[in-house]
């Protein structure tokens, strides 16, 4: 899952690719929650806006939000 901060503190928006097992769909605002002991190794992801693979990450844990609210 590809998350956008929507933090009106940050200047400019930060994206971050996280690992999940639940469905979100796009424009969802959900809470930062994580799951500690589900720890993911390395995962690539294509990026939505170049068509290109990359690295998503080395190892992270995974991401367990609510949906709050859709904008």
């Amino acid at each position: 899952m590809i998350l956008q901060s929507e933090d009106p503190k940050q200047q400019h928006q930060i994206r971050e690719c996280i690992p999940t097992r639940k469905r979100y769909k796009a424009g969802e605002l959900v809470n930062w929650e994580l799951d500690n002991k589900r720890i993911w190794q390395n995962c690539w992801y294509i990026n939505p806006e170049t068509g290109a693979a990359e690295k998503a990450w080395v190892q992270a844990v995974e991401f367990t939000g609510k949906v709050v609210a859709v904008s």
